[in-house]
């Protein structure tokens, strides 16, 4: 779908002109060349699509959904945007630097540890830095947690009930947190029949389907998944 619609327009010609564009098919044949490269580089999909630097450091993921040129613009300009952050940070800049952090946890590009250390490096933090990274160090957190019982039902319905009363404090994720933060909940729900937590699970869904999916089948049809499981315990629970 890709290959055969915005890689072949004369618009993407125009955008590729200032790139050095690289296709990397993986392969699992003993003899085909840079088995594992893409795992190596961080990208995993089928396609994927990633900004590098020319010594082959991702700057930025294209997320997965229905491509555009217009898409792949945007995800330019943000790699461009980090690359300066990025040499303003290395000067001394604050905030280029909190910024840089900022960008680097959005795009899931370092781990809790790492991110807290460089935390620590910066200068001067702003209110809205704080808040910022606080959100996003917490979607590690929640990351963790959540590898931590993804083969446990129990251990995730439990955590499900956890997460629900992190919202009743006000300790809220980011809104690109793991869908698993909503899973969970919408779990522990359902085996609670608790119909209002099921709809605050469902409703963060919806929020991070529409900030994900850029209109890509598969977010419709998950909301439309989930939103079945909510009518069936609302039926029982009339």
């Amino acid at each position: 779908m890709t290959e055969a619609g915005p890689l072949s327009t004369p618009e993407f010609a125009t955008f590729a002109a200032d790139f050095v564009l690289f296709c990397h098919p993986e392969s699992k044949a003993t003899q085909a060349k840079d088995v594992g490269l893409a795992k190596r580089l961080g990208v995993t999909g089928l396609p994927d699509i990633a900004v590098f630097t020319a010594d082959g450091t991702l700057i930025v993921k294209v997320p997965p959904s229905v491509h555009s040129v217009a898409q792949f613009t945007r995800y330019a300009a943000r790699a461009r945007q980090l690359l300066a952050w990025r040499v303003a940070a290395n000067e001394g800049d604050a905030r280029a630097a909190a910024a840089l952090l900022i960008a680097q946890l959005e795009e899931r590009q370092l781990d809790r540890s790492s991110a807290e250390s460089r935390r620590k490096q910066l200068k001067n933090e702003l209110e809205p830095e704080r808040k910022r990274i606080d959100a996003l160090l917490l979607d590690l957190r929640i990351g963790e947690q959540i590898r931590a019982v993804h083969r446990d039902l129990n251990g995730r319905r439990a955590l499900g009930g956890k997460f629900l009363r992190m919202l009743a404090a006000d300790q809220l994720p980011s809104p690109a947190v793991s869908r698993g933060f909503w899973f969970v909940i919408m779990e522990h729900c359902e085996a609670k029949a608790d119909v209002d937590g099921f709809v605050i699970g469902l409703n963060g869904l919806r929020r991070n389907v529409a900030l994900t999916a850029n209109g890509a089948p598969w977010g419709a049809k998950l909301i439309a998944d989930y939103e079945q499981k909510l009518a069936q315990l609302q039926t029982g629970k009339k």
